[in-house]
Parts: structure tokens; C-alpha cells; sequence
């Protein structure tokens, strides 16, 4: 009788998966064209924006969401009706369902001369990104110098390219390098750096770094009051000083929010902490209508990319905290307090006189090490009913 060798039981193998965090960036260079290469472009550019107009229309009319199933319904159609090469259709249904992520219920119409996005197939760069070759509808490339700072080339050869788009702006074609690499290991922190964002000061920090905002506020109140002086006007000349001056105020805060997420990034590099922030998501939706005006104006969005992105390359954990009561509790006791003007907070429970923002961020940082060790409640006695008013007995909940 023949015997079968005995079966092998093998243990299991515990599997351990490591996620590898990347740093997206962006490098914008401006693309040199002869005006035949440009007529080229703006050509292919018309065809991208026919075809994402069609893509866009038959989603909508036919309630496609996903990428798959708006492939498979107008790809073929696509090539018939554009002149756009295969890859550039490819591009144009992912571009088309993007937008239908963010807004699945929109009709999305896009502009004449819509921004159309290369990838590797279909873009070449050449001479250590001095040059740049695009392809072009109905077929054939055509080559454009890229000028940039070396700061960026270096940076397009240290990391793995992506997507570009192109843009055409101010009669210039510029080109938006999409870009990755691995982020650098992050440190066990040593602490929490908190950081309140507001409106009145930009931005203050658990250990006292205050960035006021009456300069950019001024700012923006002389770029506002010339832009209703000149749409008042309304003559050709004050329309063309518009457009020069267009772009001219998101530029200056975006430059603002770059100096202030360094400054924070840096601080708590420098110390070995995490950078604890509000979860602001939905604040203008819940704000008084007397605020409103204010929160409009407030690019706390960009600010808090900015410092998720800086803190990522400098290997610095960013975490997020629920901003309830951080601005009415006191960061020593964490009973709620007073705040008898904008600046000025008082604790009617310990004494503790601070500037509100001061000791907003202070629980910030303190609402997040809570968290962290299990400790949702505060652990202090309630003070005597002759200390405060009765509604004021009361410890905040975490």
C-alpha cells in the first residue's frame, strides 16, 4: 500500500504593512513657445475643453460618477468627435471625473481654453528640464523652453514627476509640474505645540508666538477699496489696471500664509513637538451671521495645507483636535472662564488672567495630550458656590 508523505502545517506568516508617506509639490515654470507652436497649443486646447464639455454633459445626463463606467460610455465617441490623441482623451475623462468627486451633482462648464493635463506618454522633458515637449491634436509635439529657478530644478531632479497641466494666463502658457518623494521618518515627539488661528491675530502658539494681522487685514482693505474705486470708474483704462491688478491680493496672502506655517513648522521642529491644530472644517456654516463677512475673507484652508505639507518634508506629526470651548476654557483648570473683550480671557476658578488666544492655544496643545492618555474629563474639584455665579460651576468635557 503506498503511503502519501505527511502533510507540512506551516505557521502563518504575519504580514506587516508599511505605508510610505510621499510629499506632493508643485513646480510652476513658464513654457517658451514659438507663436506656430503656440497657435498649436491653443488649438489642442480647444479640442480639450470640447471634449470635456461633452464628457461633463453626458455624465450628468446620465448620472455616471465613477471613472470606470464614463471610460467605457464615451471613450470611443471621444475619439470620434475630438481630434485629440488616445492619451489626451484618457486625461480629459479623469480630469471630467475629478470634478464630478468633489461636486457629483453639478453641471461642471469649462472655459475656452481649458487647462489640459500631460503625463508621461504624452509630455517629454529634456537638458535637465531646460526644454519640454508636449503633444499636440491632431498629432505631432511641439518644444518649449521651461525658465524656473535652479532651487526648482533641482527639486524636478531629486523627485519622481507626475502630471503636469498646462495653463494658458496673461497670454503666456505656463506649466505645472506635479512632483513626489518619500517623506522623511517622523520623531516621536517630546510635546504639543499648539496653534490657535483667528481672525484677529493669524495665528498664536502655546509658546507665545503671536502673528498679528493688522498689516494683512490693512492690506486687503486697500486692495478691496481700489478695486470698488476702479469697477466704479468702469472707463478702459480702469479695466485694464483691474486685470493687472488681478491675482495681485490672493498672491500677498498666500505669501503671508507661507512666512507664518515656516515660523510654526520650524518652532516645533527646533523643540522635537507635534504641531496640534482646530478641526475648522464647516466653521463659516456654523458662525453668527455678524462674523460671516470676516470668516470669507479668512484662508485658514491654506494656512493648514501649507503647515501639513511643511511639516511633512520636515518630518514634524500634525494632528487635529476638536475646537469646542478651547477659547472659553482655562488652559490651568479647564473650568470655563470669561472673556471680558476680544484679547483678554479670566478664569473665575484659579485667577488665571492671559490673552485669549494665548490660552486658546494653550488648549489646544493640552486637549490633544488629554486625549492621547484617556483623560476626556478634568480631574478638579468644582469651586464654591460663593466663587462664581452658578452657571459658571461647571469643568469643560473633552
Amino acid at each position: 500500500m503506498r503511503q502519501h508523505p505527511p502533510l507540512l502545517r506551516h505557521e502563518p506568516v504575519p504580514i506587516t504593512l508599511t505605508v510610505v508617506k510621499r510629499i506632493q509639490h508643485t513646480t510652476k515654470a513658464k513654457l517658451i513657445v514659438t507663436p506656430r507652436a503656440a497657435e498649436e497649443l491653443k488649438a489642442t486646447m480647444h479640442e480639450y475643453t470640447k471634449a470635456c464639455n461633452y464628457l461633463a454633459e453626458l455624465a450628468h445626463r446620465e448620472c455616471l460618477r465613477r471613472r470606470y463606467d464614463l471610460h467605457h460610455a464615451a471613450y470611443a465617441d471621444l475619439r470620434k468627435q475630438t481630434r485629440l490623441p488616445a492619451q489626451l482623451c484618457i486625461t480629459a475623462i479623469a480630469k471630467v471625473s475629478e470634478q464630478l468627486t468633489r461636486e457629483p451633482t453639478k453641471l461642471h462648464r469649462f472655459k475656452q481654453l481649458a487647462t489640459i493635463r500631460y503625463d508621461e506618454r504624452v509630455m517629454t522633458f529634456r537638458d535637465d528640464f531646460q526644454t519640454a515637449a508636449l503633444t499636440v491634436a491632431p498629432k505631432g509635439r511641439v518644444t518649449g523652453d521651461l525658465q524656473m529657478p535652479a532651487a526648482m530644478r533641482r527639486v524636478l531632479r531629486e523627485s519622481k514627476i507626475g502630471s503636469a497641466d498646462l495653463i494658458f494666463r496673461g497670454g503666456e502658457f505656463y506649466l505645472h509640474i506635479t512632483t513626489s518623494r518619500e517623506a522623511p521618518e517622523t520623531d516621536l515627539p517630546r510635546g504639543s505645540l499648539g496653534v490657535d488661528l483667528g481672525v484677529k491675530r493669524l495665528a498664536v502658539t502655546s509658546d507665545r508666538q503671536f502673528v498679528a494681522a493688522k498689516s494683512a487685514r490693512h492690506k486687503k482693505a486697500c486692495f478691496q477699496k481700489t478695486r470698488s474705486g476702479l469697477q466704479a470708474n468702469g472707463s478702459k483704462s480702469a479695466k485694464r489696471v483691474l486685470k493687472r491688478l488681478s491675482g495681485r491680493e490672493r498672491r500677498f496672502m498666500t505669501d503671508v500664509n507661507h512666512q507664518i506655517s515656516k515660523r510654526i513648522v520650524a518652532a516645533a521642529k527646533a523643540r522635537g513637538q507635534r504641531i496640534v491644530l482646530e478641526d475648522l472644517t464647516g466653521i463659516r456654516g456654523r458662525a453668527n451671521r455678524g462674523v460671516v463677512k470676516h470668516l470669507h475673507g479668512w484662508s485658514f484652508a491654506q494656512l493648514r495645507a501649507f503647515v501639513d505639507y511643511k511639516a511633512l518634508a520636515a518630518g514634524v506629526e500634525v494632528v487635529t483636535v476638536d475646537p469646542r470651548y478651547t477659547s472659553q476654557a482655562c488652559s490651568r483648570c479647564l473650568h470655563l472662564g470669561s472673556r471680558p473683550n476680544q484679547s483678554s480671557f479670566r478664569c473665575g476658578h484659579c485667577g488665571l488672567r492671559l490673552n485669549a488666544d494665548l490660552n486658546g492655544a494653550r488648549n489646544v496643545a493640552l486637549r490633544h495630550d488629554l486625549v492621547a492618555t484617556g483623560r476626556y474629563f478634568c480631574e478638579v474639584s468644582q469651586p464654591a458656590q460663593s466663587c462664581r455665579p452658578r452657571d459658571e460651576q461647571q469643568a469643560v468635557a473633552f
